[in-house]
């Protein structure tokens, strides 16, 4: 029976290693594949939000914050105090320097994003519903 043992790298930090025919399927089992389909499946919404979230994000960096927005955490429920205390202080004009400001998580400038558009959107409906 043949015995796991490192061969000579061929390059600088490159290491092969010889393993016995037993070894190889403990390695490559059909469970471990499985289990990490099983992961890949379980997790596809997750990672699909997450890639849509920062696609927005990559396309938020120029827009502009208003002026007049108001950092509550009546009306940021999901941020932390101290992050509604640094940007009221702040008051970042754009989310390029709102994503500036330390202790300021990526999640919060997502919902942040989501909460200044979503703003937005209800001020240009009832600007239409008056005119």
């Amino acid at each position: 029976q043949k015995e796991a043992q490192s061969a000579v790298p061929e390059k600088e930090g490159e290491e092969h290693i010889c393993m016995s025919d037993e070894e190889l399927k403990k390695v490559f089992s059909p469970m471990s594949v499985y289990d990490t389909v099983e992961a890949a499946v379980k997790y596809q919404s997750y990672m699909h939000r997450q890639h849509r979230d920062m696609e927005s994000w990559r396309k938020a960096q120029g827009i502009r914050i208003p002026a007049d927005l108001n950092y509550s955490h009546k009306s940021l429920s999901t941020l932390s105090t101290e992050e509604v205390q640094k940007l009221s202080t702040i008051k970042p004009t754009t989310f390029a320097e709102a994503s500036q400001i330390s202790g300021v998580t990526p999640q919060s400038l997502v919902y942040l994003y989501h909460f200044v558009t979503r703003r937005s959107k209800q001020r240009d409906q009832q600007t239409q519903e008056v005119q």
